[in-house]
């Protein structure tokens, strides 16, 4: 009998697919300030990539609530439109995972409104360009891309396919040990919203623990124990000697960041 072989993704890529295959599910309802009936609308239901951003519902949202809109459907833009969470408009920016962790751990979303096509795809590409600048020192990677493989960057992340966002992203990408920083930005959400913490310094962090313990250190006076708060990113909780430029490399946001919710130890 031949022997048959099999193989298998190493553990950072299959952590990687797992963070691209992971979905969010939603209930999605039309303010009734938006309605012609004084009774609820019934409510769209779908899930959601983590690394996908709400705008990009819109025109399935405008499609579906057209027959209870007060207002005349054809003289609104499938693109027009916002998004709230207890009151609170959403920012459309950031990616629909991390708007989850931010609002679970203390029921506190962030302010915005939502832009059009063009203004979402230009704040994901300058995102992109900030993290290439954070990794190398430079925005050269990125821009010296091909049009054709930068617009697939974009693309990619609103198809939720991995494998074309990977390859491209891949070659920007420092080799190990040569990255000058880490893109990483920290939400504190028992904070105000202004107190987002953007790490763009080049510091020697090499792993979760240092960073944490040396950019809050009323948070994380230990650097081995989450004692008082722990850090968490795509939903889960993150080892406190997580390797950072591990963590950057497969387990960004499509954006290129490492964002990292703080939640407080009850």
């Amino acid at each position: 009998m031949a022997a048959t072989t099999t193989t298998t993704k190493p553990l950072p890529s299959l952590l990687q697919q797992k963070i691209w295959d992971a979905r969010l599910p939603l209930e999605i309802h039309l303010s009734r300030d938006e309605s012609r009936q004084y009774t609820s609308t019934p409510p769209y239901l779908t899930s959601i990539p983590r690394l996908s951003y709400l705008p990009l519902l819109l025109p399935r949202l405008h499609r579906y609530f057209i027959p209870w809109l007060i207002a005349d459907a054809a003289a609104i833009s499938p693109d027009e439109g916002y998004f709230t969470f207890d009151g609170i408009p959403l920012k459309w920016h950031f990616p629909i995972g991390l708007l989850y962790d931010i609002s679970t751990p203390t029921g506190d979303a962030v302010i915005g409104i939502n832009p059009s096509p063009v203004v979402l795809h230009d704040a994901f590409i300058n995102s992109l360009k900030e993290a290439d600048f954070v990794r190398s020192g430079t925005a050269k990677p990125i821009m010296s891309l091909p049009t054709s493989e930068s617009k697939s960057l974009w693309t990619s992340t609103q198809a939720n396919d991995l494998a074309i966002w990977a390859k491209v992203h891949g070659s920007l990408l420092p080799k190990p040990g040569q990255w000058r920083g880490i893109p990483l930005r920290i939400f504190l959400p028992v904070l105000n919203d202004d107190n987002d913490n953007d790490d763009n310094d080049d510091h020697d962090y090499n792993d979760d623990t240092k960073a944490l313990n040396s950019l809050l250190p009323s948070l994380f006076p230990s650097r081995r124990t989450a004692v008082l708060a722990r850090p968490i990113l795509h939903g889960a909780p993150v080892p406190m000697s997580a390797n950072l430029e591990d963590l950057a490399r497969w387990c960004c946001y499509a954006d290129g960041w490492v964002a990292v919710v703080v939640g407080v130890n009850g």
